[in-house]
C-alpha cells in the first residue's frame, strides 16, 4: 500500500479505448470504457483513505476533510507534521 502514498502505484486512467473492428463494413470503431485497472486502483486506495482517517484524531481530521486520494491526505498530513 506504500505506493499509493508515495506514488509509485499511480492513479492508472478511469477511462480508456475499446476498439472493435466492424467486419461488415471493415472498420474500426472507438469507444470509450471504464478501466478495471482504475476501479480497482479506486477501492484500495478509499481502502487506505479510510485507513488513515480512522486513525486520525478530532483536531487533525479537519486537515483530511474533501481531500480525494490517500496520497494527498499523506502529503498534507506529512507537511503538516513535518
Amino acid at each position: 500500500m506504500g505506493g499509493f502514498l508515495d506514488g509509485t502505484c499511480p492513479e492508472p486512467a478511469e477511462f480508456i479505448l475499446k476498439s472493435t473492428i466492424e467486419a461488415e463494413a471493415s472498420t474500426t470503431k472507438q469507444e470509450s470504457v471504464m478501466n478495471s485497472d482504475y476501479i480497482m486502483w479506486r477501492r484500495s486506495d478509499r481502502l487506505l483513505r479510510g485507513w488513515i482517517i480512522g486513525t486520525l484524531s478530532e483536531e487533525v481530521l479537519g486537515l483530511a476533510v474533501g481531500l480525494e486520494t490517500s496520497a494527498t491526505i499523506w502529503k498534507v498530513l506529512s507537511e503538516y507534521f513535518a
